[in-house]
């Protein structure tokens, strides 16, 4: 095994370490891209299906208070409709920092056996600000904080909740899968942490505590619904599997909009989120723990869920401080025992 190769197993090592008992995904220091893969369906009250109409009708498997909204009708899409859903990781991918190499694939066990290791979690968002026709037919709709959570799992300031599970595998389509069994086999596990993007939203304020949108056109039935999403959200809490460490906050720099990176600004580049730089600028741009974008499409596969994405994020772990440097200097020392030990059973 080469100097490079012990380099990174070490730093693997030292990071999983503290949180084997907990079974966790592994991250690195540095720059983390997470894979993602997302389900979810749009939900309306009982009250405005009933007074509004737009609805599908109503099922044991819908949330109480609410029912599906019906995608096949156009522009139906309405302030406080709720999209709810799932997500797996299926890897994470270490970019390190300018100065420590980034380890490449630290982690890809989502879903498989032995184990079932995953990374996966439950998500919703109420639809807050529709602005129509912002780039050509594309419709820009600005989520937040649901007021309400359809499945009643996020806490108070929450829009996400991420969990790690190494005995159940999760499920996100199948002809006879309902929504609520979806829901269950990604939530079964040990909570890892939870994000959320705080009072303001991208439209009514400086947007300094994150922001999560979508660029879609609503005036598009069926199947044919595609767009983009981009968001920054930071972390609201953590529990017994979060294994992360302190967060540097970044930017996503494929943003165009004020929260995100302007050309020339030399504070939210691709190299500054590899460095764990990012300054926010009041009115121009902010800072957040966990950034991303991603694709939207109609999800294809029989299944309980409407809508499908795909969704790299990126999150900054803090370098490691001197007692898990200190770790680090141990696991070292130890896979260079067992090295030297090799050599001397092979003479």
């Amino acid at each position: 095994m080469n100097g490079n190769k012990l380099y990174r197993l070490a730093i693997a090592t030292a990071l999983a370490l503290p949180s084997l008992g907990a079974q966790a995904v592994v991250f690195g220091p540095g720059l983390n891209d997470i894979e993602l893969i997302n389900r979810e369906n749009a939900y309306r009250t009982t009250a405005q299906c009933t007074a509004i109409g737009g609805c599908l009708a109503a099922t044991v498997d819908d949330p109480a208070g609410f029912q599906r909204v019906d995608p096949a009708i156009a522009d139906n899409l309405f302030v406080g409709d709720v999209f709810a859903g799932v997500f797996a990781s299926r890897a994470v991918t270490n970019q390190g920092t300018t100065t420590i190499p980034g380890l490449g694939t630290v982690w890809n066990e989502d879903n498989v056996s032995p184990g079932f290791d995953t990374f996966s979690g439950y998500f919703a968002q109420e639809v807050k600000e529709i602005a129509p026709n912002v780039q050509g037919a594309l419709d820009r709709i600005i989520l937040g904080t649901p007021t309400t959570d359809p499945f009643g799992i996020l806490g108070a300031g929450e829009i996400l909740r991420a969990y790690v599970d190494n005995t159940t595998q999760y499920q996100l389509d199948g002809a006879l899968l309902t929504v609520n069994a979806s829901i269950a086999s990604i939530t079964d596990g040990t909570f890892w942490g939870s994000f959320g993007i705080g009072a303001d939203v991208l439209g009514t304020a400086v947007d300094d505590d994150g922001y999560f949108y979508s660029l879609v056109d609503i005036g598009v039935p069926g199947t044919d619904l595609t767009g983009q999403f981009f968001s920054q959200t930071n972390l609201v809490a953590t529990g017994p599997a979060y294994n992360l460490g302190a967060l540097t906050p970044i930017n996503d720099p494929a943003e165009i909009l004020k929260s995100g990176a302007l050309p020339g600004d030399p504070g939210t580049t691709a190299f500054n989120n590899l460095a764990g730089v990012c300054v926010p600028i009041a009115g121009i741009y902010a800072c957040a723990d966990l950034v991303g974008n991603g694709q939207l499409s109609s999800n294809q596969s029989i299944s309980p869920w409407t809508f499908a994405s795909e969704d790299p994020l990126q999150i900054h772990q803090t370098v490691p401080e001197p007692g898990s440097l200190a770790l680090l200097g141990a696991v070292l020392a130890g896979l260079g025992f067992f090295r030297r030990n090799g050599r001397s059973r092979k003479a």
